[in-house]
Order: C-alpha cells, then sequence, then structure tokens
C-alpha cells in the first residue's frame, strides 16, 4: 500500500475530492485477504515403489496448488507423515516445512521417519522393504500463520534402505535408587543376556513407591524420560516423572534393552518389569525348561531367601530367571555352594563348570537351594 503523506494529502485538497472517491469505489482490482481457504489440491504420487537410497537417488518430490488466500501470498507448507491415512497421535512423523508449490524430500530424512513408524508396529529387518505411506500436507500465511489448511492426502510405496548405525551399544547397564545398597550411592550392576549385545537383567526388591534410575556407566543418571517403551508386566505399578517410581513393594526381575534408535545416532530404551521367577534346570529336576514344580519360592522381604524345591538327585546345578529368553541366557549358579555367579557373556560351550570344579555346584537328593539375591550369596542345605 502506498503511504499518503503530508504533500500527498495537500495536493489532494488543491485538486479536489477524486483521491477520495478513489479508494471508496469498489473496483475488482482490490486484493481481499481470505483466511477462510478451506484446501487446496496436492497432486498424486506414482504407483511405483520410491526405492530410497542413502547416495539420494529417486528422491520424492510433492507438488500443489496454492490455497486461494485472495492473492498470491507467501505460503509456509509442513509435510506429516503416517503408515495408514488416519494421522492418528503418536503414529505420525514430521518431516519439516517447506516454501513454494514443489519440494522435493530428503530421503535421509523420509526413510528415517518411515523407518521408525514401520519399527513401532513391526519385528525385524526393515531394509528392503516396502511400505504404504501417506502424506499429509498442510499451508498457512508465512506473514503470520494464520490460514492454515489442509490439502487431499496422497500415498505411495516406499522401499526402505539400511540407516548407518553410529552408536555404540552398551556393554554394562547399572540401577541406582533408594532400595539399592546405600541409596542413591550404589551403583548395582545389571547382568548381561548371554549372547544378545545391548541386553541386561536384574533382580531387585523395591519397597512402595520406591524409587530408581538407570545408566550406561556409574553417574550415567538416566530417569523416566529416556525410556522409548515400559512394560510392566508384573503389574508392579511402575510410573515416572524423573525417576523410576514402582508403586507397588515386592521382587522384580528388571531388564532393560538398549537399542540404536531409527537413525542410528541414539539409543532407545525398553523397559520391562517380570514376575520374579527362578527355576532348577537339568539334571536336578529332570527337565530342560521352565516347570513350575520346579520353581523356587520368593520372600515377602528384601533379607529374604528363594528357596527351591527338594533336589531329585545328586547332579550339578544349573539355576535361571525367566525372562523371555532361552533359559540359558539368563542361567547362574553357586561358585563353591556359596556365591551367586552369572553366566552372562562368560566364554564357555555349554556351562560355567568349564571354568574350574567349583563352578560345578551340586548337593545331595532332597537338599534345597537357598539364594540371597540381595547379597549375591546362597547355600546348598
Amino acid at each position: 500500500m502506498k503511504r499518503i503523506t503530508l504533500y500527498t494529502l495537500l495536493a489532494a485538497i488543491t485538486l479536489g475530492a477524486p483521491l477520495f472517491t478513489a479508494c471508496d469505489s469498489d473496483r475488482d482490482d482490490n486484493p481481499i485477504l481470505r483466511t477462510d481457504a478451506t484446501t487446496f489440491t496436492v497432486d498424486e504420487l506414482g504407483t511405483a515403489p520410491y526405492v530410497l537410497t542413502a547416495e539420494g537417488d529417486n528422491q520424492l518430490t510433492l507438488s500443489c496448488t496454492q490455497p486461494d488466500y485472495g492473492f498470491p501470498a507467501a505460503v509456509t507448507y509442513s509435510v506429516d507423515i503416517c503408515l495408514n491415512d488416519r494421522f492418528e497421535e503418536g503414529k505420525t512423523q514430521a518431516l519439516g516445512e517447506y516454501k513454494g508449490h514443489s519440494f522435493t524430500l530428503k530421503n535421509k530424512d523420509l526413510n528415517a521417519a518411515v523407518v521408525k513408524l514401520w519399527q513401532a508396529e513391526n519385528e525385524g529387518d526393515y531394509a528392503g522393504k516396502d511400505a504404504t505411506v501417506y502424506f499429509r500436507v498442510k499451508a498457512r500465511l508465512s506473514a503470520n500463520n494464520s490460514g492454515e489448511t489442509t490439502g487431499n492426502l496422497v500415498h505411495a510405496t516406499v522401499r526402505m534402505f539400511a540407516i548407518p548405525v553410529t552408536v555404540e551399544l552398551p556393554e554394562a547397564m547399572y540401577l541406582v535408587g533408594a532400595d539399592i545398597g546405600t541409596a542413591w550411592s550404589t551403583w548395582q550392576p545389571l547382568v548381561a543376556v548371554t549372547g544378545l549385545p545391548g541386553e541386561f537383567w536384574g533382580m531387585f526388591y523395591f519397597s512402595e513407591g520406591g524409587e530408581f534410575k538407570f545408566g550406561k556407566f556409574e553417574g550415567d543418571w538416566t530417569g523416566y524420560g529416556a525410556i522409548k517403551t515400559l512394560k510392566d508386566e508384573a503389574e508392579a505399578g511402575v510410573t515416572g516423572s524423573d525417576n523410576i517410581k514402582v508403586g507397588k513393594a515386592g521382587w522384580y526381575i528388571v531388564c532393560i534393552t538398549a537399542k540404536a534408535n531409527a537413525t542410528g545416532d541414539n539409543l532407545d530404551y525398553t523397559m520391562t518389569f517380570l514376575r520374579p521367577e527362578v527355576y532348577l534346570i537339568a539334571a536336578p529336576n529332570g527337565t530342560w525348561g521352565y516347570d513350575d514344580a520346579w520353581k523356587f519360592t520368593v520372600p515377602a522381604t528384601r533379607d529374604g531367601e528363594f528357596v527351591s524345591p527338594a533336589l531329585a538327585g545328586p547332579d550339578m546345578l544349573r539355576i535361571a530367571v525367566k525372562a523371555g529368553q532361552d533359559w540359558w541366557r539368563t542361567e547362574f549358579t553357586l561358585k563353591g555352594g556359596k556365591e551367586i555367579v552369572y553366566r552372562a557373556n562368560t566364554a564357555v560351550g555349554d556351562n560355567l563348570s568349564e571354568l574350574g570344579p567349583e563352578y560345578a555346584a551340586s548337593g545331595s537328593k532332597g537338599n534345597k537351594v537357598y539364594l540371597n539375591f540381595a547379597n549375591g550369596t546362597g547355600s546348598i542345605k
């Protein structure tokens, strides 16, 4: 709009009223801003799969018309994707903002977003697999962010590529908290799950409302907000804000799994609370699996002992917790019949007795095994 200066005003007075009558007239070429534009058209995408590559080949481009704002205003477009046409909260990924009516999506960003959505609903390897991806484009006026409207949904088949993983999986994991050793001082190491990098477990007692944190090393102080997936399969009433809080007192198996995230540059954590199930395995009970007839009783207190059924014979002890894996991945024994020693990733072919006779714990028929996880000891009697 032209600025009306004092000199222009004086000239208008001198020449008469035409300046003002011109402003009052309703001319068709006067643009009127419309912030109620209802929609715009996004061009349909091709039916052939978009085979994404790390090198950026075969990039996907979205094109659209401009919403009818009454004149060709500057517009900002944003793009969201989803693996269905519902675009539900938690199942949608934002790709970013763009200018102009045609914008090319970076393969790296698109692939990472699709992989993240795919992994939330699927297990296994994603590289080379196709996913049907829906695109939602929104528009708004760049000047003041008003007049937001949404175009029609379009979809395409996208073939994902493997994201290079730059983050390293942790080799250790610890818990620290109000109920662990010296409160908020003892960093208790978890046990590595045999043969599964980034997976750990531990047996812990928590008081009602007991809080804790975890970390890859002592002093890491990782809290509730870092957990991507929490599985409370033991109905422990686990909640949190900064610290992780256990609502129901008792013994629990706490499992932590660390995996590379969708972009391969950070870790996603899954924490699972399981019931404290411990079993005699193999020769002492005659079965190579979890059998409830050979399950340990669970103490009601922190300093109490887990107690096995009476042994069926004098054979070597093999003990394991039930943590959703093959039993030998969470196996342990009593070194010298007194110290709890975990198999973890110890280099043995079959069992811990390969390390020496002191690891081949055994008892007589009718003996029971007593385990104190609080201090890492046990006995056979």
